[in-house]
């Protein structure tokens, strides 16, 4: 248990106690640095876009702003949700496979 004895409270000020400040951690820094490195390069900035954003773009970004403002109205997440899938998957055709 640590404590500590101070006889002289008046000689605080010209002694300090030394309290090492709280740094972060060196890796956090890495990933944080590699993430920035990453998002700086184009190429990479579009695939992650095509990936969150998948089929057409437009039609995802339409739905998308829809699904945000149908919360913001005060519509339910899951029926916001439904009318959100339901936009995505309007326009889809599905390919006929023969068995």
């Amino acid at each position: 248990m640590a404590y500590e004895i101070s006889y002289s409270p008046q000689d605080n000020h010209r002694y300090p106690i030394f309290r090492p400040r709280k740094k972060l951690p060196k890796w956090l820094l890495c990933v944080a640095l590699a993430g920035v490195t990453v998002l700086a390069i184009p190429q990479v900035r579009q695939q992650i876009g095509q990936a969150l954003l998948p089929g057409d773009q437009e039609t995802t970004r339409e739905a998308v702003t829809a699904f945000v403002e149908d919360v913001r109205q005060g519509v339910s997440i899951p029926d916001a949700f439904q009318a959100f899938c339901r936009e995505i998957v309007k326009d889809v055709e599905v390919p006929k496979t023969t068995d």
